[in-house]
């Protein structure tokens, strides 16, 4: 039988309100729903469910407010979820991952071998590494800074504030770093000068969500959900030099790999805009729900949008924005990634204990691979020949085999963490 939980958030923060009504959500069983009476649904509470994977309706309540029903999906909120999250690689060969919680930690790409652990922050978010590889960023969404540490030793170098929730650091060239605040409005930008490492805070806009940098680190582009633009920053001294209106829910932002089209899917309202460094809007087309994550294919021929309320891909024509055809994936498609040959692309799906396996080239799925609870993100080995998959809920790796499309092994950080 499915039971309904009601709660009145009238008056209630945007933090309140959050922690709230996703821990209802958690505390709720699959296909329970959840319904909350709200002042407004603002911005950055609806980036937070989306990220969270908790899909809801929206109604009028009445002339002084609206109503929210949130169904329960497989897994919890994915910001819950306090196992391995997010996982990046390097051409060097190696890759690093980071918990929802304290650790972070190199694993050698070649042998899937944990190398080093470090419990370094409160409640980690997500991970860039430096171009060099000299450098991990990583953001503490709950310690509110922005920690860099030595690639190789983890060793903490520099911890910088980073208000409003720090996440999605992006390196933005060598020894630069950005990172977003949405719940503060601000942009984070660290830069390493006379072997010390300086920050400036930046006024963005309302509830920026992911950057991009172009153009040799010159400048930034950072989408803000709340203002459904793009705002453009000149990286050297942090001013804003344009904006860029896109759509609805601005949230990621890719580019061709020459630099000369930038796309922005818009969460809000399900589009994807195309759009050129210098401001110029070429097309927004329909995506689909939740439209979220682009990336863009190595040759540059098309553009990949993870529709996280849909779960699927849509796949558009980079020139024209023309749909060229859809990709089936698990319940909530968190990422796309792509080999480093651009023949591969791996899609996991949180609410699901499944990743899909598709040919880039004739866009037809190669497999379907149980890779365990709760994967939200993914990475190549330097070669392709291997992936591995966060799993959040199970709290380990998944390594892939690519060319026979099977789990080979299951990666756990060791218990015995070190302290940077």
């Amino acid at each position: 039988m499915i039971s309904s939980t009601r709660l009145d958030l009238t008056q209630h923060s945007v933090p309140e309100a959050g922690r709230t009504l996703l821990g209802a959500y958690d505390a709720a069983a699959p296909g329970d729903r959840v319904q909350a009476r709200l002042d407004v649904l603002a911005p950055a509470l609806h980036m937070w469910l989306i990220e969270a994977g908790a899909r809801f309706d929206l109604h009028q309540d009445d002339a002084d407010g609206v109503l929210l029903t949130l169904t329960r999906a497989q897994a919890p909120a994915l910001t819950a979820a306090p196992g391995l999250h997010h996982i990046v690689s390097h051409k060097n060969g190696n890759l690093w991952t980071a918990e929802r919680a304290a650790r972070v930690a190199r694993i050698d790409g070649a042998t899937g071998e944990v190398m080093k652990v470090a419990a370094v922050a409160k409640k980690a978010s997500h991970l860039a590494i430096d171009p060099d590889g000299k450098w991990l960023y990583l953001a503490d969404f709950a310690g509110g800074e922005l920690i860099i540490m030595d690639a190789e030793t983890l060793t903490v170098a520099a911890r910088l504030p980073a208000p409003g929730g720090a996440q999605l650091p992006v390196a933005a060239g060598p020894e630069t770093v950005c990172l977003t605040g949405p719940g503060s409005g601000t942009l984070t930008i660290g830069r390493y000068i006379n072997a010390t490492w300086e920050h400036q805070i930046v006024s963005i806009g309302d509830t920026p969500h992911d950057s991009l940098s172009i153009d040799d680190g010159r400048h930034l582009f950072v989408a803000c959900a709340g203002d459904g633009e793009v705002a453009k920053v000149r990286l050297d001294d942090g001013s804003i030099v344009g904006r860029i209106k896109t759509g609805a829910g601005a949230g990621h932002i890719a580019a061709t790999p020459d630099g000369t089209r930038l796309f922005c899917a818009n969460s809000f309202d399900g589009t994807l805009t195309a759009f050129s460094p210098d401001g110029v809007v070429f097309a927004t087309v329909a995506s689909g729900g939740w439209a979220h994550h682009p990336e863009v294919s190595h040759d540059g021929a098309h553009v990949y949008v993870a529709n996280f309320l849909d779960d699927r891909v849509s796949v558009f024509d980079s020139e024209t924005l023309g749909h060229v055809t859809d990709l089936e994936t698990e319940a909530y498609p968190h990422e796309i990634a792509i080999s480093p040959d651009g023949a591969t692309l791996v899609l996991p799906g949180y609410s699901s204990d499944y990743a899909r396996i598709y040919d880039a080239k004739t866009l037809r799925q190669r497999a379907r691979v149980k890779v365990g609870a709760g994967s939200p993100h993914a990475a190549f080995t330097k070669t392709g020949e291997r992936a591995y998959v966060t799993c959040a809920i199970d709290d380990h790796i998944a390594m892939v085999d690519i060319k026979t499309a099977t789990v080979t092994d299951h990666l756990h950080l060791p218990s015995d963490s070190t302290t940077a």
